[in-house]
């Protein structure tokens, strides 16, 4: 009796994640500084991977290495040009690529902080 409970909760757990389709995939380069990401999410030297996935609802994702997904906002975007904005009471977050240059940003404002984090990038 416990396997066969064991056995459904198994099967309830596969049958119910959500996977996320990977729709496309760059690896990408820090333009700033040469290609040393010292700023890259994830602390990679001279690479760092962006990603576009769906997930099973049909909501898309920026996934950047280590960092999770960031919702593409799909009234600030085009077809080719993909925008994340999040704001919080810390900070806001920004990203922006573009399909056709292969190129954008991401950009972290903190409120009441002396720093602001930018990143240009471009990718192949």
């Amino acid at each position: 009796m416990k396997k066969l409970f064991l056995y459904m909760f198994l099967g309830l757990l596969w049958c119910n994640t959500s996977q996320a389709a990977v729709l496309e995939r760059y690896i990408c380069q820090d333009t700033d500084r040469k290609g040393f990401f010292t700023l890259w999410p994830g602390g990679k030297i001279n690479h760092g991977y962006l990603r576009i996935v769906k997930d099973s609802f049909g909501y898309i994702y920026f996934d950047v290495e280590y960092q999770g997904l960031y919702t593409i906002n799909t009234e600030l975007s085009s077809k080719s040009n993909l925008v994340h904005v999040d704001t919080t009471e810390n900070r806001t977050i920004i990203i922006q690529f573009n399909k056709n240059t292969l190129k954008g940003f991401i950009r972290e404002i903190p409120i009441n902080q002396d720093y602001d984090f930018f990143i240009k990038f471009k990718c192949r």
